[in-house]
Formats: structure tokens, sequence, C-alpha cells
């Protein structure tokens, strides 16, 4: 696992038939966050976060991509 701070998440989003796991881009990577859809509302535009993720890679459709997994998050107070 790892700490990685001060990112900017863009395209947030919840997927999952029950609307539970949070997505989002962070750089270049696609993250996924299963049962933390509930952070796809408190986030937004110029936010700020630190995750603990995991690199997994994800097979869709015959692609072998690297994600990151977010284990948890933390959205930095407005400046």
């Amino acid at each position: 696992r790892f700490r990685i701070n001060d990112l900017a998440p863009r395209y947030v989003s919840v997927v999952g038939a029950d609307k539970k796991h949070l997505r989002m881009q962070i750089d270049r990577f696609a993250c996924i966050g299963f049962k933390l859809g509930y952070w796809a509302g408190k986030l937004g535009e110029g936010d700020r976060i630190d995750i603990v993720c995991e690199p997994k890679f994800n097979y869709w459709n015959r692609e072998k991509k690297v994600q990151l997994k977010i284990i948890d998050l933390v959205l930095h107070e407005p400046r």
C-alpha cells in the first residue's frame, strides 16, 4: 500500500449496480474505491486529496491496465 499526497481528482463518479463505488481519474491513472461512492458528492472541481491505495491490474474487454484501488482518502480543507 502507498500513501500519495496532494492529488487533484478528475472525472469523479459512482459506479456499480448499487452505485456504492467511487471512480475517478488521478493524473494518468484510473482509480476505483469500493464502497467509497459517498465521496463522489463531496469532491468538487479544484479539491485536493490524499489517498492510500494499492496498484492493481484491471482486466476489462480483453485489455489489461493499471489502476489504483483506493483504500481510504482524506479531503484537504479549503485554503
